[in-house]
């Protein structure tokens, strides 16, 4: 073992643990933490000191992703908000809402293509969102939703156009 963090061990999602790490240039990423203490965290890939932190955003089973239509972008599913987050600081760059029903969790991993963000899993479908860069900052626009379409701990994939989810 190269290095090891135990400074967000205190509090995990209801059914523990699922992200897995995103590994980008000298940086891993992962969303640690629970309901009260989600953080989304950057360590440095050869020591693990921490580089960056964003604290206050629940989190769930999902991973994050790097959005590649957009330079330094991360996309991180929190258990009530969908997250841009900036690669290099850590800062919150846009936010949109995703609340659950019922008893469903915000556990699928988005999947990305181009601009567009499919985000399934909350019990009330599935959505596409489309991220536009406006001025300085960016704005998120639903573009469809389907209310009978969604899953519950898996991830959708896209291929040739098409969206391949199981419920």
């Amino acid at each position: 073992m190269i290095w090891r963090n135990d400074e967000y061990t205190d509090e995990v999602p209801q059914f523990f643990v699922a992200c897995s790490p995103l590994v980008l240039d000298n940086k891993v990423i992962v969303h640690l933490g629970g309901r009260e203490k989600g953080t989304v965290v950057a360590f440095s890939l050869s020591d693990g000191l921490k580089i960056w932190e964003l604290k206050g955003e629940s989190s769930t089973y999902s991973s994050p992703l790097l959005m590649r239509t957009y330079d330094n972008l991360l996309v991180v599913q929190g258990e009530n908000d969908l997250l841009g987050i900036s690669v290099d600081k850590g800062e919150l760059l846009w936010k949109f809402n995703t609340p659950t029903s019922q008893r469903f969790y915000n556990s699928s991993t988005p999947v990305i293509s181009g601009k567009t963000v499919y985000i399934a899993g909350q019990g009330t479908g599935m959505r596409a969102l489309e991220i536009e860069r406006e001025n300085s900052g960016f704005v998120v626009k639903e573009t469809w939703v389907n209310p009978d379409a969604g899953v519950s701990f898996n991830t959708p994939v896209i291929k040739d156009g098409f969206l391949y989810a199981n419920d």
